[in-house]
């Protein structure tokens, strides 16, 4: 999908030296959180749906 490529930090090349490695371990660091709150918002997400549409058809069913 179009965010793990944005998101993707395998191509990533570590500069020596000069500090960047850090700068690069820390965004991987960060896209590593970024997407387990991804994850985390999506299933709490995915379960309100599903309460709702319970809500939805046990009220129909009355």
């Amino acid at each position: 999908t179009a965010i793990a490529q944005l998101t993707d930090v395998s191509s990533l090349e570590q500069c020596e030296g000069d500090g960047r490695s850090t700068v690069f371990s820390d965004r991987t660091g960060m896209v590593k959180a970024a997407r387990m709150l991804l994850s985390s918002v999506t299933k709490v997400l995915v379960l309100a749906d599903c309460i709702v549409i319970k809500q939805i058809i046990s009220s129909r069913n009355k």
